[in-house]
């Protein structure tokens, strides 16, 4: 029952964080001078972020909660631990999953100066163990003409792939939240439509077209949705614990999906369990256990 209430605040925590997340998105492409708009989008948004706090703290007092594990998740477990090194590098074991592992492993992180070129990292791992580091720290200040160049290089690049499944308009506001600069343009402060084109033909970079993106045999995470038939946030939810494989060329940018990643049995399952109202688990989102079964199959071969 325990297990039942955490999954449902943390479906519900994620579609308000995603829905804080569209308004935030709304607000920040609407020009300054429509006050009243910016006025009731920014309303909006606050009352979606006082939300998603308000589940947060839901969601941190049902994980305090004292809960009893089965014979058979302490066995997973147990396995987990003894084939760690294994699984973190075996090569379906992707960022975001070693990501949610260092999470569970690590308490905090404390860091001091040490002197004007480095700086001393102290690692609070879960049980009570210390790892003391040293990194250079990285120097600020005015960037080199190759720095720059390199910078320019690979914004054009950006660009270049951006260009290819979304329009000039949409690369601006996704350029503006990453808060790229440009310096092609002067006297800009920030990105436009125009801007974009302007950048585009300068490097002969073709305009999005949608006929070209249809044979390429992706959708987005919108279209995904209205494919399964469920919300945009159920589809991140695939994303996230690896039931869908998706890729973002940036931040804030479209997702890309293969049309066939919507026809996996692991889908079907997925969609099944949450219309039945079951909670849902996978092995992916415990980190590694189906990995592991995969490296004891091909052992036997």
């Amino acid at each position: 029952m325990a297990k039942e209430k955490q999954d449902a605040l943390y479906y519900a925590l994620e579609e308000a964080r995603y829905e804080a997340g569209r308004i935030e998105r709304q607000y920040n492409s609407v020009e300054p001078e429509k006050y009243l708009v910016s006025r009731t989008l920014s309303e909006r948004w606050q009352q979606a972020l006082e939300k998603v706090v308000e589940l947060e703290q839901q969601y941190a007092q049902a994980l305090s909660e004292q809960q009893t594990i089965s014979a058979e998740e302490k066995k997973q477990l147990f396995e987990l631990a003894n084939h760690l090194q294994r699984v973190w590098e075996h090569p379906n074991s992707d960022a975001r999953t070693k990501t949610r592992l260092v999470r569970l492993l690590i308490h905090d992180i404390w860091v001091k100066r040490v002197d004007d070129k480095k700086i001393k990292a102290t690692i609070h791992w879960q049980g009570g163990v210390h790892t003391e580091c040293e990194f250079y720290r990285r120097k600020w200040g005015s960037k080199t003409k190759e720095q720059k160049t390199n910078r320019q290089i690979a914004l054009d690049q950006l660009i270049k792939k951006l260009a290819l499944i979304c329009d000039d308009t949409e690369i601006a506001r996704i350029l503006n939240r990453n808060q790229y600069q440009h310096t092609q343009m002067e006297n800009a402060t920030t990105w436009s439509q125009s801007l974009v084109r302007q950048l585009r033909q300068k490097f002969s970079i073709p305009e999005y077209s949608e006929e070209v993106y249809k044979t390429r045999n992706l959708v987005n995470l919108k279209q995904a949705a209205q494919f399964l038939q469920v919300s945009m946030s159920t589809v991140l939810q695939m994303i996230r614990y690896g039931v869908i494989d998706a890729h973002q060329v940036i931040k804030y940018a479209p997702w890309e999906i293969a049309e066939s990643e919507l026809d996996k049995p692991e889908v079907n399952t997925f969609l099944r369990s949450i219309k039945k109202g079951k909670s849902v688990t996978f092995n992916k989102e415990q980190l590694g256990l189906s990995l592991e079964a995969k490296m004891s199959k091909n052992n036997k071969v």
